[in-house]
């Protein structure tokens, strides 16, 4: 890319990507904005109808209020602007154990929203953008998932054949998946 503009609400994480981006000689390309997403002030520096792509990852679960910025991004991309984005799903077989449970199903304390596939692609149309495809779902969801993460710091090879076991029971049953991933262009 020409130019990578990246707003992050975390003053430290924007610390450590400036100093990656230092380090590997890209720093003259990228933008680094601290800023709330949800406030107004975070996108009088992006500009209308000026950006390409937008990728939007792991982050619309967070918000209060996605519509706001979903349609900030729409203002912010050209005419047929790509928007790769993420969003968790709560609709698979271990979450629903967990609330018949009685427990917390949600994937992070901190979301504010997870989605069932149907509620994420209304949230996308109604903020003005089309799946190219349809959505690619997320490693499967397991209640091993922590002890595969454990295992990866003891072995690299045994972590890899557990993910590619991942990987693929998530093509077999994507409904499974823990999140969706939509490659979206922007409706004008």
């Amino acid at each position: 890319a020409a130019l990578v503009l990246a707003i992050d609400g975390d003053v430290g994480q924007l610390a450590i990507a400036g100093w990656r981006l230092e380090q590997a000689s890209l720093d003259d390309r990228v933008i680094l904005l601290a800023a709330d997403l949800e406030k107004p002030s975070a996108w009088r520096f992006v500009g209308t109808g000026m950006w390409d792509a937008v990728v939007f990852l792991d982050t619309v679960e967070h918000l209060k209020n996605p519509q706001i910025v979903l349609h900030e991004i729409h203002r912010a991309l050209r005419p047929h602007g790509l928007l790769l984005i993420s969003a968790p799903n709560q609709e698979t077989q271990w979450r629903h154990r967990l609330r018949e449970a009685g427990l917390d199903a949600r994937h992070d304390p901190d979301h504010k929203r997870e989605y069932t596939q149907q509620q994420f692609l209304w949230t996308l149309f109604w903020a003005g953008f089309d799946p190219i495809v349809p959505p690619d779902p997320i490693t499967y969801d397991t209640p091993l998932a922590g002890l595969i993460d454990a295992i990866g710091g003891l072995s690299l090879t045994c972590y890899a054949r557990l993910a590619n076991w991942r990987r693929a029971a998530t093509l077999r049953h994507p409904e499974e998946g823990v999140g969706f991933l939509v490659l979206c262009r922007r409706r004008d």
